[in-house]
């Protein structure tokens, strides 16, 4: 157990050490300098503690670094100063090659302290005060962490002050050389600092401090100083004598309240000036009004027709007609108001044409975000009743993949289950990945189904609020998918996409993203099936390649415990690479994935967060923005709703109670033009990392209601802390989107209602017959109003086929609204949408649902349409297990009880006694233990659609023979299928969870060779010196053996079963003999975990469970290079056996195949030549008891496990 202690602190220390700082400790790592100081003070005094003060008037602690350690005789910018006051108060300055450093205020940086007794009290007696500080290397002058060995030049010091009547006038330095004030600003009578990584260092002292690189856990900043939380090895103290010196005053070390960003806050936009006042007349004139131009940022956005919307947090929602009356122009029709006037202050008279209100920031250069992709494989289905078994298991049961998927490779391992996918993308955003490259191949029959899948995924994802990735397309090879094929499928909303520059400086769309492995890159000229622009990219194109490690075409490089993926990450960042591309999430198959795995559990995850956080820049205030909608036609007195995807991609949450919001800024020719529009809230926290869609409203009109000009513009979206910390000022690059904006109601544009299809919530699975309640949302991106309920929202339903189109049936039609809907504006259509045709229900199949507006008249032109794909099935249970409260232990051959939650996905009611729950095992890899044969249990009320049963009692009867198993639940369906074998899946049809069977009575008894194991042939997981398996220097991958980290990724840890043997079947991932109970999978291997982890046969005699038994099974291999017959001898009374054993570099002949991994160790390097153990039994006459096995005194022949069979 860890235990927490404070580090003892009391009088006797200073009298003991009779030092002012008894212990000052130092640390480190990729992101921060870290320090911990104990201060010995009996009257602890201080009066500043605000951020910006003088703490060196007060007892303090005082860090100085010079960088280069150049020694200089004065301060230079390379030299760095914090000083922090018992009181809480804080200081930073940078040197400027003077004797009177520069302050400088700092957010980024963390400290802490906190007094041992009153603060400011001289009644009582004090222990002293503690100070922790965190500084980022970027405030230290420098973009990363130092190298192992750097040396600085370093100093501390700590002032002491009397009373609150005057400043301190003594101080303790740590460097002997400092002995005046003036000294403290003279880097060259500073001590120095190492920075070490586990190597040798110096030995500290008054002159050389050591800070070794955090290990563990980085300290907490909390001014607590912990035991186990500060190395030990860097423990210093100082201060004995103090120097007499009075504070410095705040000429000599003078303070700012400068704005720390980059670039100055823009000057206020200032009306013009009011025309001159006329000559004087007889008249005595009156007072000349007073001129005011708005204040503070707007709550409401007005609207063009009257009105107003209030902004809440998450953005604007407008319903077409509840907030202005208008005619079906789209004009207001309430007397006394022309909505085309300008709203003016009082007095204010309007500038000439052509006045720029300009304010002084330079719009910089626009810049793709920093995306972090990764490539995706959806080509994966070990589930053969669904559809045919592809890319996981052979003909021979073994399995295809190199590394295997944390919760095993069973049934619910496929691309055509929807939960699958949530389940990768979840993880995949939890690592900090921006986008899915999805890698498809042109051969893959199942794409479109695996597509489907993964659409309806994202759709679940959103709408249940969850954080999501983008999707792009992965070109690699010549056997790839044409990226149409991918595209077509995925629903614009969710598809990844980069600004594009202005043609002849007309602003064009986002165009969508694909990554051409081969180093192919177009920037210009590719177009999808729709017309839509496509950016081809690749690494000519600064775009860093990372791996973790795996098989790259026959060569396998090996991860090295993470050192590998790390080290190919900091050459990526060192390169300031644009984007960075991750070779694989999941591609298992050449064990490159990052995704949880049995071998590496969730290691690369957690790893790749770090990382991603590394390439963001580990910036406090960072967007990274992911998707827009932004017409790039817009009018003049318009509102336009426009959703935007913005990932938080600092190091700080956005808390919605601290004012972050995200606004529109509209910039002309380079220079911010007007920022008058609303912010709108982010409505919930969104933590580092995370994504969130808000939705904007846009209206190009300046701070005083009159319309900006026509022209091209800028349309800048950047994200405000408070009042007025922009983040575009601390270095930030926000969203830019060249628009034009119009006259409202142009002529030549006035019969056109084009239309952009923001989301649809239709299912992609749909029952044959059924009807599903469906929302469409939609903009009017047009120059007209949608007349009140003349025009229509339609679908068809097309079987394609190449390029031949058929309409199998076309839809009445549903009005888009009651009322207007103007330019701008969105709408959300409810639609019932049926999967019949002529009354009858569709055959199964693939069809697309084609959507598009039906005016009110032929003469209107509507543009825009969206399609989606659907997959009709037979019928649709849709049945989805939502949540579980189910052990994870049970005993072998007995009933357990579990709750369970199914929701009702479908369309249609379920009756009480149509479906019931039942379940199937399958053994630890995912090979099928027993499909039929449970307990069944019922539902207990009737379920309407999107309603679930929670109430559900099941029961669940556990196999005979203890050991690891999956559960998976299912569904039975009223004709005695079961829902997870349907085509393809909607929700969490499978539901796999891993149980642990306990029993004395199995048919097994693994043997326990700790004793007798006698080698070191595994190489890895901390086993490399002196590991040899073949006596050639060749050895077994320990990350390929059992024990291994097989799990359940999402599990509540209250529900994970107790650690217990690491016991795997027979056959793990090598192949399956058998089925069922007979299957050789029933049978259980206990594997090594020790250093010594092989016995090298010499003739012992090993001790066995006495009893008596059938068979003994040898998990073992010869290691000479060929093939060798051993004799075995049980004992005390059996005959000996002989048995041939197959060479470690052979598939065995003999035997079944007991262990398997598709590559070995040659001199500690992975070689991709495949190595084996075989299954090897020797036959006993059960009637015979035995107790012992004498091994062949053959020390070419290893043996790994063995196990007794009853």
């Amino acid at each position: 157990m860890l235990s927490l202690s404070l580090i003892p602190y009391s009088a006797s220390a200073q009298a003991q050490a009779g030092k002012r700082v008894s212990a000052l400790y130092t640390s480190w790592d990729d992101y921060y300098f870290y320090a911990a100081f104990q201060v010995n003070d009996r009257n602890v005094v201080g009066v500043n503690n605000t951020p910006i003060s003088q703490p060196q008037q007060d007892d303090d602690i005082e860090l100085f670094f010079e960088t280069d350690r150049a020694r200089a005789k004065m301060r230079t910018p390379r030299t760095f100063q914090m000083a922090v006051s018992a009181a809480g108060g804080s200081y930073f300055s940078v040197g400027v090659n003077g004797k009177i450093p520069k302050a400088k205020v700092v957010y980024t940086y963390k400290y802490a302290a906190k007094v041992d007794g009153s603060l400011n009290d001289p009644s009582d007696s004090d222990t002293g005060y503690t100070v922790e500080v965190a500084i980022p290397w970027a405030e230290l002058g420098v973009d990363k962490a130092p190298k192992d060995g750097t040396t600085w030049g370093f100093n501390v010091i700590s002032r002491d002050r009397a009373s609150t009547a005057a400043p301190s006038d003594r101080f303790y330095s740590l460097s002997s050389a400092v002995q005046s004030g003036e000294d403290v600003q003279d880097p060259s009578k500073w001590a120095s600092i190492v920075f070490t990584s586990g190597g040798s260092a110096p030995e500290a002292s008054d002159k050389t401090v050591v800070s070794p690189r955090v290990v563990t856990r980085f300290p907490l900043i909390n001014g607590s100083v912990v035991s186990g939380e500060w190395p030990a090895i860097s423990r210093t103290s100082f201060g004995t004598k103090p120097i007499e010196a009075k504070a410095p005053t705040a000429e000599e070390e003078p303070n700012t309240s400068e704005s720390p960003f980059a670039a100055p806050p823009p000057e206020p936009i200032k009306p013009p000036a009011p025309p001159p006042t006329p000559p004087p007349t007889p008249v005595v004139p009156a007072p000349a009004p007073v001129v005011k131009a708005p204040t503070g940022p707007p709550t409401s956005i007005e609207l063009p027709g009257g009105g107003s919307i209030k902004i809440v947090p998450g953005g604007i929602h407008t319903v077409p007609g509840e907030k202005t009356a208008t005619n079906d122009s789209g004009t207001d029709t309430r007397p006394g108001r022309n909505p085309l006037t300008p709203k003016y202050p009082a007095g204010y008279t309007p500038a000439a044409p052509q006045v720029s209100l300009t304010g002084s920031l330079q719009l910089t250069p626009a810049k793709a975000p920093a995306l972090v992709m990764a490539i995706y494989r959806v080509d994966y289905n070990a589930d053969s009743r669904k559809a045919p078994s592809q890319n996981v298991w052979n003909a021979q049961g073994r399995t295809q993949l190199i590394d295997q998927p944390m919760d095993g490779a069973g049934p619910w391992f496929s691309g055509l289950r929807a939960s699958w996918h949530r389940q990768q993308l979840t993880e995949l955003r939890r690592a900090g990945i921006n986008v899915a490259l999805i890698r498809a191949r042109k051969d893959d029959t199942l794409l479109p189904k695996e597509l489907s899948a993964l659409v309806q995924a994202l759709k679940q994802m959103a709408a249940d609020g969850e954080d999501y990735p983008l999707i792009g397309v992965c070109r690699s090879g010549a056997d790839s998918a044409d990226y149409n094929d991918v595209y077509s499928r995925i629903p614009a909303e969710f598809r990844s996409s980069l600004e594009m520059p202005t043609d002849e400086g007309h602003p064009l769309p986002a165009a969508y993203l694909v990554y051409d492995a081969d180093g192919k890159s177009d920037t210009n000229g590719e177009k999808l099936f729709d017309g839509s622009s496509v950016v081809i990219l690749s690494s000519t194109d600064n775009i860093a390649t990372v791996t973790p490690g795996g098989a790259h075409g026959a060569a396998i490089t090996s991860r090295s415990g993470g050192d590998a993926y790390a080290a190919s990450w900091a050459s990526a960042i060192d390169a300031h690479p644009a984007m960075v591309v991750i070779d694989s999430w999941n591609d298992f198959t050449h064990g490159t994935e990052i995704a949880p795995s049995r071998q590496y559990a969730q290691q690369f995850v957690d790893q790749t967060r770090l990382k991603t956080i590394a390439f963001n820049g580990s910036r406090q205030w960072r967007a990274k923005y992911l998707a827009e909608a932004v017409p790039r036609s817009i009018q003049q007195k318009r509102l336009y709703q426009i959703p935007i995807r913005i990932e938080n991609a600092g190091s700080l949450p956005w808390r919605a109670g601290e004012d972050y919001a995200l606004c529109p800024r509209w910039y002309k020719d380079g220079r911010l033009y007007d920022d008058s529009a609303p912010r709108v809230p982010l409505g919930r926290n969104v933590a580092p990392g995370e994504s969130i869609t808000l939705s904007v409203g846009v209206v190009a009109v300046n701070g005083y209601g009159d319309s900006l000009e026509t022209g091209d513009y800028t349309l800048v979206f950047d994200m405000v802390q408070g009042t007025d910390r922009w983040f575009s000022y601390a270095s930030d690059i926000p969203l830019q989107v060249p628009v034009t904006i119009v006259k409202a109601g142009d002529n030549a544009e006035t019969s056109r209602q084009d239309v952009t299809f923001l989301s649809s919530s239709t299912p992609t699975v749909l029952g044959a017959g059924a009807t599903y309640d469906t929302a469409v949302t939609l903009r009017n991106d047009g120059s007209a109003a949608w007349p009140a309920g003349k025009t229509s929202l339609v679908y068809k339903i097309q079987r394609v086929n190449g390029d031949a189109v058929e309409a199998v049936s076309i839809s009445d039609g549903v009005p888009v609204s009651a009322a207007p809907v103007l330019p701008g504006q969105v709408v959300t259509v409810p639609v019932p949408v049926a999967a019949s045709a002529a009354g009858k229900g569709l055959a199964p199949g693939e069809y697309r649902l084609h959507w598009y507006l039906k005016p009110s008249s032929a003469d209107i032109v509507t543009a825009g349409t969206h399609d989606e794909w659907i997959q009709v099935t037979d019928s649709d249970s849709a049945a989805s297990f939502v949540l579980s409260d189910v052990p994870r232990t049970a005993s072998a051959g007995k009933d357990t009880e579990a709750h369970l939650a199914l929701q009702n996905l479908g369309s249609t009611i379920w009756a009480k006694t149509d479906r019931k729950i039942g379940y199937h095992w399958y053994y630890l890899d995912g090979t099928e233990a027993a499909w039929t044969g449970g307990v069944f249990s019922p539902l207990t009320k009737s379920v309407p659609p999107n309603r679930a049963d929670g109430d559900i009692v099941a029961k669940f009867h556990a196999p005979d023979q203890p050991g690891r198993y999956v559960l998976a639940w299912d569904v039975q369906l009223p004709d005695g299928s079961w829902q997870s074998t349907a085509p393809i899946s909607r929700g969490a049809d499978l539901y796999p969870m891993i149980i642990t069977v306990t029993g004395k009575n199995s048919s097994t008894v693994p043997v326990d060779l700790t004793s007798a194991a006698n080698a070191a042939g595994i190489f890895g997981n901390g086993a490399v010196d002196g590991v040899d398996f073949d006596g050639k220097g060749g050895a077994l991958p320990a990350e390929m053996l059992p024990p291994d980290a097989s799990g359940e990724p999402e599990i509540n840890a209250l529900l994970a079963p107790k650690p217990s043997a690491p016991l795997y079947p027979a056959g793990y991932y090598a192949g399956q003999s058998g089925a069922g109970d007979k299957s050789n999978h029933a049978r259980t291997f206990l594997f090594p975990t020790g250093k010594n982890n092989v016995v090298v046969c010499k003739g012992q005699q090993i001790s066995l469970p006495g009893g008596n038994y059938k068979s003994i099974h040898l998990l073992a291999a010869a290691t000479g290079g060929a093939p060798v017959t051993a004799t075995f001898s049980p004992g005390p009374s059996s005959p000996s056996a002989s048995l041939p054993l197959q060479d470690w570099l052979q598939a065995p002949t003999e035997g079944t195949a007991g262990w398997w991994s598709p590559y070995h160790i040659a001199q500690g390097v992975p070689t991709a030549v495949p190595c084996y153990l075989g299954d090897y039994a020797i036959a006993l006459d059960a009637n015979v008891k035995i107790s012992t096995l004498t091994l062949p005194n053959d020390p070419s022949i290893k043996i790994v496990a063995i196990s007794l069979e009853k």
